[in-house]
């Protein structure tokens, strides 16, 4: 920085503005120059001395002195008796000379003639003004204030009509205060119930993350009086100090192929998409970037689930004009371990899931930013396949009657014959489209060899591979549709293995060709087989071995099935044997008893398949997106999509109770001014109204915005909006049992105001002035009407049980009066409604908006601090003390006003290439750091508070203090504080003191490191003390101060306020915990000039 740049900056930062108080001029005043401005006192001074001037003549004629003793009861040992003393002396004295008492009545008298007098001046300068420069009076503005109404308990909605007069009371001087409604209001029972937000922030690469709150009004503001009506940025905050939570978005399937009770499960979904216009993406493995549940019966099942999850471009086409092709294939394999997925129980879920299937959810994993790709693809159809091993949970049946599924099963009877039945029923697997299915069956104690155990049959063809089974599934009421025919029985390795009787994908399909099988959600098994039931089981049929496929042996009793008929032939033939043996050749044996099949278990298998559109339901399968509350249900035509698409970049949802529909709502909006976190403001055009209707989201017209006086949600004010007949109560998207509605922005939602309420049953009133003169009103429009004033209608409503006036009136002002009209055309006298000098800027915006307290005006200065030839900023300051919202230690205005006072000023008074710039001030906060020993009658807990509320008063005093100027620049020093704390009677003695200045940025004047210097500025340490991280975890503000202390804290730039932080660091000390040892070094050297001493010349 040059020289010439560092002067003028001394220079900006040696003025300091100027403020309301500051603006009258002495030589305005009519009174402070009067034609005769003599007391009464001052009359009877000049003829007391004008007495002494005249001789007393006595009846000889001779000189007897003056005529001053005439006059000897107006004076006293100082001199001429005051007015106040005259007139204690008239409330006493009854019996004045004649001569005394026609002087005083002249006296009295000659008042009325000179204080006509004295109106001279001031009826010229009304000449002047008003006739001459034909300017006029500003005529009175009556205040207006928001209003609250409440209905009876089972009132119908009634209809406030324009003009309905609220009762406020009376004016100091007795008139009725009496404020009419300005338009016409329904009144209902409609009341805010809930108020939540989501936000989209983004990460140094641009990805988005969405963030919920489900409050809003946790969502603080800097200052933490207020919220944030679209939530507020998250990334850049550590996750303990996070206001919000990330939503997950994705989406969920509803349907009963996901009924799987047991065994070991397999999932696999198979998403045909669509991207929108000209997007491409290579193949990406998402297993990492998604969470997957699935309903069970005590809850969401989550752990030990096994996904892999890919998504698979097809062909793609380099255009921006197409729509490529892609496939998400999910699997997801669930061990037997983990318990039955089950249909869905909102008591138990609490998803708000419309369904009565099992649910898969499928969510995207906040923190991966897969936002951008899955947000761009468009869901064609969905499939659902599932393949179970291993159900135990069966209805098993013979021909003869329904067999244990838990204890050993005769599968064809004690004595079974060929065409013998097992039933095999399921109500999950049947229920559904199968793609395959399979029995497996493990036999008990079964022959190791058959031709061993019917070794004295007459057959020597009995192997175990005899033994056959068919395969039938009840299809419509009828078996016609064979799966498997002559399958094995025994496992040819060894015939306790189990062994698999069933039918693969191709070989179903093939079979299944003439007469497909179809799924039957509402399948109800609820005992064994007969002739009623539809489907639901499969039979397995004992085939082999036939009387044919063994050679007829033996002749006279053929073996077939498990040879029961056989046994007592054979049996009788080798008793017979035996009972002839002579002992020559082999000795005859006995047949061993024939094979009765039993099962020890019988397992069954299946696999099952359904493809569905999301955009044309089938009424089974159901499609939901999952948004930032809740999910919401793809319809007929619906674009269905992986990722819900989000409103913008902020949206505030508000929920109504008691909300009939259709109708009108009006909120009213309290905003705090001055609390815009953009730069950028938002504008009334920027909001986007919607409600919902079912799970859509219904804009609202313009035209259905009957009024929105927030600018944009920037200052407080009236929103009135109609719903319409077809919003609901009934939802998954949002809490169900309220109406919502939704604003939303496209984008910069740090450019709304922060909110401290949200109201319904709104309406805004006008004060009444009679014939439009505020004559007796004056006092009244001063000031605005506090809050709760307004509690009543002059004239009761019955249905009304209740008016609420919660914040002052606003906009209110007096007829201009003559110090005000002086002040306004000397004023407009010199700058002549043209911005060329600081004054001329200064003077038009304090004139023009009477809550601005205080502007400084910076010539050649830019919002970047830069000098800027051609640029003027202007550094304005609110009238805290009217405000009823805000932080009253950095009083600051809503950045739509400043918005309003520039485009006023750049309209209006200067030059087209002048670059006007109207901000707030840049606050700049003392943090005291120190111990206090208080004395031992003082509660040092509760004297720690009082001493930092006497600490933030003695550093600003102007937010407390009525008449206190707030001060640009300036400087404060350490030392004034630490006097100021140590002079408090509760104070014993002050340790460890320091000042921290803390701001943002560098000084005007320096601030880079070539302007540090070692020790003072900042320290070099070799080994640091571990901080944050370390193994003793430390805080920002409560273990430590980020900083270094200061001697003297001086403004470092010219809009800069010094103000006192919101709290300080105060740590009692114990009695005699620590002594206070005094300074070690005196002398000159460490005094500071300007402060311990003062050169003179």
């Amino acid at each position: 920085m040059t020289i010439t740049s560092k002067n003028i900056y001394q220079y900006l930062l040696a003025t300091d503005g100027v403020n309301q108080s500051l603006r009258p001029q002495p030589a305005l005043d009519p009174a402070n120059v009067k034609i005769d401005g003599r007391s009464t006192t001052d009359l009877l001074r000049f003829v007391d001395e004008m007495a002494a001037q005249i001789r007393y003549y006595d009846r000889n004629n001779l000189p007897q002195g003056d005529w001053r003793p005439f006059f000897e009861q107006f004076r006293n040992s100082a001199g001429i008796i005051s007015e106040s003393e005259l007139l204690a002396m008239l409330a006493v004295k009854k019996d004045l000379s004649p001569h005394l008492a026609l002087l005083l009545a002249f006296l009295k008298i000659y008042a009325y003639a000179k204080d006509d007098l004295n109106t001279l001046t001031k009826k010229r300068l009304d000449y002047y003004y008003e006739e001459v420069l034909r300017l006029q009076r500003s005529a009175p503005t009556p205040d207006e204030v928001h209003v609250l109404f409440e209905l009876s308990k089972n009132a119908q909605p009634v209809l406030v009509k324009p003009g309905v007069l609220l009762d406020a009371g009376k004016t100091a001087a007795g008139l009725p205060l009496r404020y009419a409604l300005e338009s016409e209001q329904v009144i209902s029972h409609a009341v805010v119930s809930m108020i939540r937000s989501s936000y989209t922030d983004a990460n140094p690469t641009g990805k988005r993350i969405v963030f919920k709150a489900d409050d809003a009004a946790k969502v603080l503001n800097n200052t933490l009086t207020a919220w944030r009506p679209f939530g507020s940025a998250q990334l850049p905050l550590p996750p303990e100090l996070r206001t919000m939570t990330p939503a997950s978005l994705g989406w969920a399937v509803a349907s009963p192929n996901l009924l799987l009770a047991e065994g070991t499960r397999s999932i696999r979904m198979s998403i045909q998409l669509r991207s929108f216009k000209g997007f491409t993406s290579p193949k990406l493995v998402l297993t990492s970037m998604l969470n997957v549940a699935l309903t069970g019966e005590k809850g969401w099942i989550t752990d030990n689930l096994t996904l892999k999850a890919e998504l698979v471009p097809g062909v793609l086409v380099q255009d921006p004009d197409v729509e490529n092709p892609f496939t998400l294939e999910l699997s997801i394999d669930i061990p037997e371990s983990l318990p039955a997925v089950t249909a869905y129980n909102e008591a138990v879920h609490q998803g708000a899931y419309s369904t009565q299937w099992p649910v898969l959810r499928v969510l995207l994993k906040p923190e991966r930013y897969m936002m951008e790709v899955l947000s761009q693809l468009k869901v064609e159809n969905v499939g659902i396949e599932v393949e179970v091993k291993g159900m135990k949970n069966l209805i098993l049946q013979n021909d003869q009657s329904v067999q244990p599924s838990d204890k050993p099963v005769l599968p064809f009877g004690s004595a079974p014959m060929v065409l013998n039945n097992l039933y095999v029923g399921s109500q999950e697997a049947f229920s559904k489209t199968l793609t395959s299915v399979g029995v497996t069956l493990e036999w008990q104690d079964p022959p190791e060899s058959f031709i061993d155990q019917y070794a004295n049959y007459g057959n020597n063809q009995i192997a175990h591979s005899a033994f056959s089974t068919a395969m039938d599934i009840l299809s419509n009421r009828n078996w016609n549709t064979r799966l498997v025919n002559n399958e094995a029985l025994f496992n040819p390795v060894g015939t306790a293995l189990p062994q698999l009787v069933g039918v693969n994908k191709t070989s179903f399909t093939t079979q299944t060709v003439n007469t497909p099988f179809q799924r039957d959600p509402a399948l109800q098994l609820s005992g064994g087989f007969d002739n009623k039931v539809n489907q639901g089981f499969v039979r397995l049929v004992l085939t082999g071995p036939t009387r044919s496929g063994l050679g007829n042996m033996p002749v006279e009793a053929p073996f077939e099935a498990f040879g029961h008929k056989t046994f007592p032939f054979a049996y009788t033939q080798q008793v017979i044997l035996l009972s002839q043996y002579n002992n020559i050749g082999p000795k005859p044996e006995l047949p061993k008893p024939p094979y009765t099949p039993v099962l020890r278990s019988v397992q069954l298998n299946y696999t099952a398949k359904d493809v569905f559109k999301p955009d044309d339901p089938n009424g089974i399968d159901q499609y939901f997106m999952q948004d930032v509350f809740g999910p919401g249900e793809t319809a007929k035509s619906d674009t269905a999509l992986l990722i819900a698409p989000q409103p913008g970049k902020g949206a505030l949802y508000i929920g109504l109770e008691k909300a009939a529909v259709p109708q009108t709502v009006s909120f009213l909006f309290q905003i705090e001014e001055g609390s815009v976190e953009g730069e950028a403001l938002l504008r009334s055009g920027d909001l986007r109204w919607s409600y919902l209707a079912g799970n859509r989201w219904r804009g609202i017209a313009a035209a259905d915005i009957q009024e929105e006086s927030t600018g944009g949600f920037q200052k407080p004010g009236i929103v009135r909006v109609n719903i319409g007949a077809d919003a609901t109560e009934a939802h998954s998207l949002m809490p169900a049992g309220m109406r919502w509605i939704r604003v939303s922005v496209d984008d910069n939602p740090q450019g709304a105001a922060a909110f401290s309420k949200i109201n319904t049953q709104a309406a805004r009133a006008k004060l009444v002035l009679p014939d439009g003169q505020a004559r007796g009103y004056e006092a009244h429009l001063s000031a605005p009407l506090p809050p709760e004033t307004i509690s009543k209608l002059v004239v009761k409503i019955p249905s009304i049980k209740k008016v609420m006036q919660p914040f002052p009136s606003f906009g209110g002002h007096n007829a201009e009066a003559d110090d005000a009209f002086y002040r306004r055309v000397s004023e407009r006298l010199r700058h002549r409604n043209r911005g060329v000098s600081g004054w001329d800027y200064e003077r038009l915006v304090l004139e023009a908006y009477p809550g601005i307290y205080k502007i400084k005006c910076l010539p050649h200065s830019d919002t970047d601090q830069s000098l800027r030839p051609g640029d003027v900023r202007m550094v304005v300051v609110p009238d805290w003390r009217k405000r009823p919202t805000g932080d009253p230690l950095q009083p600051k205005v809503n950045q739509n006003h400043l918005r309003e006072i520039s485009d006023f000023i750049r309209a209006n008074y200067v030059s087209p290439f002048v670059n006007v710039h109207v901000t707030n001030p840049s606050y700049e906060t003392l943090l005291v750091d120190c111990k206090v020993s208080f004395h031992p009658e003082f509660d040092p807990g509760y004297y720690s508070t009082v001493l930092n509320e006497e600490i933030k008063k003695f550093l600003s005093p102007w937010a407390y203090e009525e008449g206190r100027d707030i001060v640009f620049g300036g400087k404060v020093h350490a030392s004034e504080i630490l006097a100021f704390i140590e002079g408090r009677e509760y104070v014993d003695h002050v340790t460890d003191f320091e000042l921290y200045h803390r701001h943002e940025g560098e000084s005007f004047l320096g601030g880079g490191i070539g302007d540090m210097e070692i020790g003072l500025d900042f320290i070099i340490g070799n080994t640091p003390e571990a901080t944050i991280g370390g193994s003793i975890g430390k805080t920002i503000s409560v273990d430590f101060v980020v900083g270094i202390p200061v001697e003297i804290a001086a403004a470092t730039r010219p809009d800069t306020i010094l103000v006192s932080n919101s709290t300080h660091r105060i740590e009692a000390l114990q009695a005699g915990s620590k002594v206070c040892t005094g300074t070690q070094q005196i002398g000159i050297g460490q005094m500071i000039i300007g402060l311990d001493f003062v050169p003179i010349s």
